[in-house]
């Protein structure tokens, strides 16, 4: 067992190796997706779906695309309310593949807090759980900084 278990950190180190250097984390994602597309790379304990490297990857162009389709760029900043579910990983790394930055929202908050949190960080953009969607139209309501 002990170098069956020897064996294995071996092989690893030298997958490790073998990685590309990157210089941020958009860059070692699509490294990673490139080395190694079928390692699951995300499991999520809410509904028990697993994402390989290149699925994840996939996941996040598309989700950067969707969100340069509405305008946000390097700069901009997409306010999250969002559960804690595999989305919420996908939409922050979409935002760091397109230099934007991911602002997230408590869901904790009142409807005129989050109104207000989303209001000062001049969020281009909202991406937002449906379950929070009588607090969404509660903070809209409630707003005098959100565009509306």
């Amino acid at each position: 067992m002990a170098v069956k278990n020897a064996a294995n950190i071996a092989q690893r180190g030298r997958k490790l190796q073998q990685t590309p250097t990157a210089n941020s984390l958009r860059e070692l994602l699509e490294a990673r997706a490139r080395a190694s597309p079928d390692t699951v790379f995300l499991f999520s304990e809410r509904d028990g779906r697993r994402f390989t490297y290149g699925e994840f990857d996939g996941a996040v162009n598309r989700t950067a695309n969707m969100l340069s389709a509405h305008g946000v760029g390097r700069g901009d900043v997409v306010s999250l309310l969002m559960p804690n579910c595999a989305e919420y990983v996908v939409a922050y790394f979409a935002c760091f593949k397109l230099g934007a930055l991911a602002g997230p929202v408590n869901s904790l908050l009142k409807p005129e807090e989050i109104a207000y949190v989303v209001g000062n960080s001049e969020a281009k953009l909202l991406l937002a759980g449906s379950e929070f969607l009588r607090l969404l139209c509660a903070a809209w309501l409630s707003s005098t900084t959100t565009r509306k």
